[in-house]
């Protein structure tokens, strides 16, 4: 596109200054048209966060922009695969996903379907054919609150935390079963959150209403989130390999105390998320966590070479990363803390998250 056809959307005005008290600034008639904007019209003056002054007209109402993604799917692929690619469509922005398939994947293409919309949160079937089915978003997303949201993928994620070492202590298959099947609903809350976090990035909807103040401070959001599901990935992986191997295995006592400490540290960085007065208390979890760390590898040099080290690391490995998931939650919140400070947002008790 020449650069005359570009339609500019950054412009440089001089303020005028009218009675002393009142500051004009002049819209370029091009604007004014395509907004519906005509003398006479009321506008709002919106002060964001970002020290950014948005005026929009006060009919305006946003319509969510009707795009449909089609995807081709290709039977050499993995579900997992096809699955991720279905996601990242409704994660961006997409309000209805056609998929197209060879008639003799149907019942396949049923069973990946069935597995996003036991991930993701308003995603229904609404046409279907013999080798196409087309997914739609049929809720509106900024309806539920991302605050309630993110305390439930806390709540959550603390029980599938304290359940697992309950499950390791008692040898007990039906609550590692119970943790495995909560791994669908911390996925939902956790691509939602994500989704919410694409609108407001995309000023869908308001930075404020995720409890955060301007787009810097999304990263951090994102990054506690993701790494809480992380962690509730190896939670679920450590309850799967238990349930298989449960009658095969002996967990130490070292290992088993090791589980405890890591479980009570973690616990306490999640209680602890958005909480600007206890910024300190997450950097005594930080030191904490390195000494946990350090024990884990005096257990591992102890144990190397053994049959035992053998049959229980997997549950190391999924301490370990648990461990190092945690810091990367204590680095981006710490971070939000500096971010605030900067920002002169001294005065939260506790984030609405």
């Amino acid at each position: 596109m020449s650069k005359k056809n570009q339609k500019e959307t950054k412009m440089v005005r001089r303020v005028q200054v009218t009675g002393g008290s009142t500051y004009i600034i002049s819209i370029p008639k091009e604007w004014a048209d395509e907004l519906g904007i005509d003398k006479g019209l009321e506008v709002v003056m919106e002060l964001t966060r970002d020290n950014a002054l948005k005026i929009y007209s006060s009919k305006h109402k946003e319509k969510p922009m009707e795009i449909q993604k089609e995807i081709y799917i290709n039977e050499n692929l993995l579900d997992s695969a096809i699955i991720m690619e279905v996601i990242s469509a409704y994660l961006a922005g997409y309000t209805s996903i056609k998929l197209v398939f060879s008639p003799l994947m149907l019942n396949r293409v049923y069973q990946i379907m069935n597995n996003v919309r036991n991930k993701v949160v308003g995603l229904e079937v609404l046409e279907e054919s013999e080798n196409s089915v087309t997914l739609r978003v049929v809720v509106d997303l900024s309806s539920i609150p991302t605050t309630l949201a993110i305390e439930n993928m806390r709540k959550t994620f603390k029980s599938m935390l304290e359940d697992f070492g309950n499950a390791i202590k008692n040898r007990d298959i039906e609550i590692f079963n119970s943790i495995i099947k909560r791994d669908d609903v911390m996925d939902k809350l956790y691509l939602y959150i994500y989704k919410q976090i694409n609108l407001a990035l995309q000023e869908t909807v308001k930075l404020e209403d995720l409890g955060i103040y301007n787009s810097t401070e999304a990263i951090n959001l994102y990054t506690t989130i993701k790494s809480i599901e992380r962690i509730a990935d190896h939670i679920v992986f450590m309850s799967t390999w238990m349930i298989e191997n449960i009658n095969d295995i002996q967990i130490p006592d070292m290992l088993d105390n090791l589980i405890n400490d890591v479980s009570k540290e973690v616990i306490s960085i999640v209680d602890n998320i958005g909480t600007s007065q206890n910024a300190n208390e997450l950097l005594n979890v930080y030191s904490r966590i390195h000494e946990l760390i350090d024990k884990e590898l005096e257990l591992i040099k102890s144990l190397k070479g053994s049959k035992q080290f053998y049959e229980i690391y997997p549950i190391l490995d999924g301490l370990r990363r648990a461990m190092a998931y945690s810091i990367d939650v204590i680095e981006a919140q710490v971070g939000l803390n500096m971010e605030r400070e900067i920002n002169g947002n001294k005065k939260y008790n506790k984030m609405h998250y």
